[in-house]
């Protein structure tokens, strides 16, 4: 009886506490900054170390090893003005790999996603009626938005579809707050997941992925969009708040530093250029600018594996649908932030739910 009361408590601390990670994700894109996540970053490692539930996945340490060393390729190109930053990137991207297989060894407890995702939709909500802030909620981008939507979509698609009254709220609460936000990328990110949260045939899902990224990039780089003159939000669809001239630059820069600038090494050239601290608005050339082609053939690697590996439709649909957002949008892997962390998380998160974690510690038990 003991034995077994030990075990559910346990299993309740580990869901609180990664729930709280999931908090401090949310709250770093609000005016309280990083601070969140870097604490309960440290609640959950210190969770990992005590109850010695620290696990890594055999088959994806080859790549935590490559990407970690090749984020420092950069300083190849004598660019120790970074070193610093590298050094920081470095540690956070093993923090949150730590933290990031925690989630696929334990599974969320439904109720703790139940409290988690009402009291976002209700802090939302009051914070909104209260301040007048519909497109930005708590976050100081409006951008940011649409990522909180997906984060309970994702969540509420996976642990309470049968939650009918929770699923009615939380389709009301997502499509509210996506077109409030005023985000044409948001929109285009939710729209997606709507779409392929449906579809079962992975198959299915990635030609729906890889057919609309590619007409997004012939539509943007050949300039057919300025024979599209509909207007999304009250902005014509053609129109990229100058993103156009940070994605030129940034292939500029990609161009003559195969190896990279070093994590946010763009900043103080994109001020000599451009006069603005602007990160490239686009991941895929995000992760080229800052840690070169060798880190982005690695994860690319690593991000199809996952991919293949994944085992719900809802893990795969809002991965596809947050990628598609990612030609508009700036974001690292293992990232202190939700952009960020939406970029691998949900793989994890999915292996936590289906178990996939847990058969693996069979596995070691067996061989052990």
């Amino acid at each position: 009886m003991y034995s077994f009361r030990h075990r559910v408590n346990v299993r309740n601390v580990h869901s609180f506490l990664l729930i709280l990670y999931l908090v401090g994700l949310v709250m770093a894109s609000s005016a309280a900054h990083y601070v969140p996540v870097m604490v309960f970053s440290l609640f959950v490692l210190i969770l990992g170390l005590f109850s010695k539930e620290i696990r890594f996945s055999r088959d994806y340490i080859p790549y935590y090893v490559l990407l970690t060393l090749l984020a420092n390729i950069s300083l190849i190109d004598g660019s120790f003005d970074v070193l610093g930053s590298n050094i920081l990137f470095t540690v956070g991207s093993i923090v949150n790999i730590v933290i990031y297989e925690l989630f696929a060894y334990n599974k969320l407890l439904r109720g703790h996603v139940e409290i988690f995702i009402w009291l976002l939709m209700i802090v939302s909500t009051a914070y909104v009626l209260i301040t007048g802030k519909y497109s930005t909620i708590f976050f100081g981008n409006q951008n940011a938005t649409p990522f909180l939507v997906l984060l309970v979509l994702f969540l509420s698609d996976l642990y309470l579809s049968d939650r009918k009254v929770t699923a009615w709220a939380v389709w009301c609460f997502s499509i509210f707050f996506t077109l409030s936000s005023h985000s044409r990328s948001g929109f285009l990110a939710v729209v997606a997941y709507f779409l392929l949260r449906n579809i079962k045939s992975k198959i299915v899902q990635v030609l729906f992925f890889v057919c609309t990224l590619s007409a997004l990039i012939v539509l943007y780089s050949l300039g057919y969009s300025d024979y599209i003159t509909f207007k999304l939000f009250g902005k014509p669809i053609s129109y990229l708040s100058h993103r156009d001239v940070l994605w030129s630059q940034g292939w500029r820069l990609i161009s003559s530093r195969p190896f990279g600038v070093g994590y946010r090494g763009y900043s103080d050239i994109f001020e000599d250029v451009l006069g603005v601290h602007y990160s490239v608005h686009n991941t895929y050339l995000n992760i080229l600018l800052e840690f070169g082609w060798p880190y982005f053939i690695v994860y690319l690697v690593f991000l199809i594996k996952l991919v293949l590996e994944s085992k719900n439709s809802f893990t795969t649909a809002l991965i596809f649908s947050v990628y598609l957002r990612c030609l508009f949008e700036s974001g690292v892997p293992f990232g202190f932030s939700l952009p960020s962390a939406l970029l691998l998380l949900p793989f994890y998160i999915g292996r936590g739910y289906t178990g996939l974690g847990q058969s693996e510690i069979k596995d070691y038990s067996k061989t052990g």
